[in-house]
């Protein structure tokens, strides 16, 4: 994989302009899959970096261990392209975690790329995808698993604003409880993760059900809200979720 082929590859996946229609990558691509979907597949070294001809060697044998594949190195990472697989296949059950750990790579799944367009998107979602495996100490990673994850991290980078999208009641419950020690935020976002069911919240706070009431009506008149009306549970469950990002992403820069 020469030179100007990692040209033609940073143009198919990260440019801005469109690729040329005889992009030989693409061609590349058109040959090995003829217009059937396909998955894009990022692999990133785990420990400390190997000389480059590995990464050959490593294509080479990907290759040949997944009948109609095309993996080529690109930058740090190898890219992988996959003909669609369903994921009992012994591709993603056997061959793949099994060269991964040969290898000392991880692999980040995109979601099912169905056309040539989607190629740009997919690389980014697999660029995300890699941070959520290496802070899970993940060998293996599906966009499918992962894709509100990959998404919250995304609307906070590209959108530091994003915190004007939430819901007020969490800036509420934020000052309350700095203010009083309260837990309520941390409470709305078990109830979030539980799916605002109340037992099932309850349990995983190691509280009773009638102490979970009690803090639900305080938050209620807090945050101005109702948290048992079902049109509020999404807007509040999203709102959770940027948050949580959000923070992680602000204590990451103080770092």
């Amino acid at each position: 994989f020469l030179t100007e082929d990692i040209t033609n590859a940073t143009s198919v996946l990260e440019g801005t302009k469109p690729v040329e229609p005889d992009d030989p990558v693409l061609c590349r691509i058109r040959s090995c899959f003829q217009g059937e979907p396909f998955y894009l597949c990022r692999l990133n070294i785990l420990n400390s970096l190997r000389q480059r001809y590995i990464y050959y060697w490593i294509c080479g044998r990907l290759e040949t261990v997944i009948p109609g594949s095309y993996a080529f190195p690109y930058k740090d990472h190898i890219i992988l392209l996959l003909p669609y697989r369903r994921r009992s296949d012994a591709v993603f059950t056997d061959k793949l975690p099994s060269l991964l750990k040969q290898t000392g790579f991880s692999c980040a799944v995109s979601c099912l790329c169905e056309s040539e367009e989607a190629l740009r998107e997919c690389y980014l979602q697999t660029g995300l995808l890699q941070e959520i495996a290496r802070e899970k100490d993940l060998l293996l990673a599906f966009y499918a698993d992962f894709a509100a994850d990959v998404m919250f991290r995304r609307a906070v980078r590209e959108a530091p604003a994003c915190t004007a999208w939430l819901h007020s009641g969490l800036f509420a419950l934020e000052k309350h409880d700095a203010r009083f020690r309260t837990p309520y935020l941390d409470t709305l976002f078990c109830l979030a993760d539980n799916h605002f069911i109340l037992n099932q919240t309850a349990k995983a706070l190691f509280i009773h059900r009638n102490s979970l009431q009690y803090r639900i009506r305080k938050m209620e008149e807090i945050m101005e809200c109702s948290l048992s009306e079902p049109e509020n549970h999404l807007f509040l469950a999203l709102s959770c979720h940027l948050y949580r990002q959000y923070q992680k992403e602000m204590q990451k820069k103080e770092s």
